[in-house]
């Protein structure tokens, strides 16, 4: 007696701490950049403090399921070459 309605084209919300984007890259961004960013990669993303960002994930991303996705497409979008190399 139930219906499931296929594809499933509903969007989810996932809380990014600021912090572990920084801490993971080496980097030092402000919320609003890392906002800036996420929408390189096609994602909407909006600050809620001053240590989190909502990421509103699209059905057409499949491949953010967590936040070391998130983390991932903030580095692709900042560009890996410009990461600053140092001694872990």
């Amino acid at each position: 007696g139930s219906t499931l309605v296929t594809p499933d084209l509903s969007t989810r919300d996932e809380a990014v701490s600021v912090d572990y984007i920084n801490r993971s890259l080496g980097l030092k961004l402000s919320p609003q950049e890392i906002c800036n960013f996420l929408a390189r990669m096609m994602l909407k993303a909006e600050p809620v403090s001053a240590n989190f960002v909502k990421v509103i994930v699209p059905p057409h991303r499949p491949d953010v399921i967590h936040a070391c996705d998130v983390m991932e497409d903030v580095a692709i979008a900042f560009g890996f070459n410009k990461i600053p190399s140092r001694i872990p």
